[in-house]
């Protein structure tokens, strides 16, 4: 064997045993992928354990808790039916400092309120004040004209008799200042348009028949207020344009201001 064989021998002999070396150091990737699946599969199991067990510490710890807070406001309700004292409970709560301060500031709100409802209601106030005006001025004169009536305005009352102790009761109670009474019989040499107003009172009856309309028609200018029950002789004038109808007591006062408002008018006619 030559030199040159013995080179090429000697060189195929180390090139294989340096593949044997290669393929013996490269390792299998199945096994490699099988030992990465092992280790996240370990990896797993190692945070859900941890999970669980954190899970179940923050579940105690928060049933620790609400078990303080439920003992917390079992104290505080029963303190309340205790005492009912709702400065202590502040106290208790905030503090001294605090619950005089929350105190303060509780009365400044309250002020606070009451002066903005006030002032509502002021606005409110003078709002239908307002839209009320008229009626409200038309109320106050008619008050001042009623008590211009009771001042001024003369009265006379044909009474049979010539007094009635009710009827006198009653224009002193309403305060009439100039009323005077008189019987039936004297009205021929009565001058009844020196008066304002001839109540005509027939309360119990007693009024001469037949005298009551000559009274009426003989002064068109002067305004009557019938008083009693209906008789033929009132119902005789119904239609006189100078009489009003007074048939019991309640209705008396009204027809009597009615008609002398309304004998200011009559001599216009």
């Amino acid at each position: 064997m030559g030199v040159k064989m013995k080179a090429m021998l000697i060189l195929t002999v180390m090139v294989c045993l340096l593949c044997a070396a290669g393929f013996a150091q490269k390792k299998d990737p199945v096994e490699e992928l099988a030992k990465r699946v092992e280790s996240l599969e370990r990896e797993k199991d190692f945070w859900k354990n941890n999970l669980a067990e954190q899970k179940g510490i923050i579940k105690e710890q928060f049933e620790i808790k609400s078990k303080n807070l439920d003992n917390q406001f079992t104290k505080l309700e029963n303190d309340l039916k205790d005492d009912n004292s709702y400065l202590k409970i502040l106290l208790w709560i905030f503090g001294s400092v605090t619950g005089v301060g929350l105190i303060f500031s509780f009365f400044k709100l309250r002020k606070q309120v009451e002066k903005i409802a006030e002032e509502k209601i002021r606005e409110k106030f003078d709002q239908i004040f307002e839209e009320k005006k008229i009626l409200i001025k038309a109320m106050i004169d008619k008050q001042d004209e009623e008590f211009q009536f009771k001042k001024e305005k003369k009265i006379l009352v044909f009474t049979p008799g010539g007094s009635n102790n009710f009827l006198e009761r009653f224009f002193d109670g309403e305060g009439f200042n100039k009323v005077e009474f008189a019987p039936p019989e004297n009205f021929l040499k009565t001058d009844l348009e020196a008066f304002n107003l001839v109540l005509l009172d027939n309360e119990e009856g007693k009024f001469m028949k037949g005298l009551i309309p000559v009274i009426v028609r003989d002064s068109q200018e002067v305004v009557f207020v019938y008083f009693g029950p209906p008789t033929d002789d009132s119902r005789a004038l119904q239609n006189e344009k100078n009489i009003a109808f007074a048939n019991y007591g309640a209705q008396l006062y009204g027809n009597l201001i009615n008609a002398l408002r309304y004998q200011k008018y009559l001599k216009d006619r």
